[in-house]
């Protein structure tokens, strides 16, 4: 099976299909965890727990990964829906300023501008995964390639991110029961 490194747009014909740890710089605070990773695409080290590949779930495995045109991806992160309403910092922006009238107060103070670009984006993703009704009462941890992802193009001065926080009163809850 063929590898694919998206941060340089090269192909890797040595990857195995097996499990891979990506090597990732430690974020700050939290415990070193390791993810184990099928899309080669995951931090090979997170601080904080659960951290699952995208590769894990189901419904992104069956629905997402094969697109319209029979191409199957490795990872959620480089299919084209994602790239474009997600890493494309533009369309972001946009859908962000309809979520959240806030952006607009916020334009010259990246720490705020890309926390708020963050949660437009964990939006956006599951959306693409086609889950509604989701909100305050109803979270679910991301991929940590997801994270990832976001973390490098919407990144932090501070270095600190939210990514998941577990609903007043609830259990975590993972996309791996879908």
């Amino acid at each position: 099976s063929s590898g694919i490194n998206a941060e340089y747009g090269e192909s890797d014909e040595s990857q195995s299909e097996e499990s891979v740890a990506v090597a990732a710089p430690l974020p700050q605070g939290g415990h070193e965890m390791f993810v184990e990773c099928e899309c080669t695409m995951c931090p090979f080290i997170v601080d904080y727990e659960d951290a699952y590949c995208c590769r894990k779930v189901n419904l992104i495995v069956e629905k997402v990964l094969p697109d319209e045109n029979g191409t199957i991806f490795s990872c959620v992160t480089m299919v084209r829906k994602y790239v474009k309403s997600i890493l494309d910092y533009e369309t972001l922006e946009i859908n962000a300023t309809t979520m959240n009238k806030n952006m607009v107060k916020v334009d010259n103070d990246v720490e705020k501008k890309h926390k708020l670009l963050r949660f437009a984006a964990y939006r956006v993703f599951l959306s693409i995964l086609k889950l509604s009704g989701l909100g305050k009462e109803n979270r679910f941890q991301l991929p940590a390639c997801v994270y990832r992802s976001l973390e490098k193009v919407y990144w932090s001065p501070s270095g600190v991110y939210t990514r998941y926080k577990v609903a007043p009163g609830k259990q975590k809850m993972t996309l791996m029961c879908f």
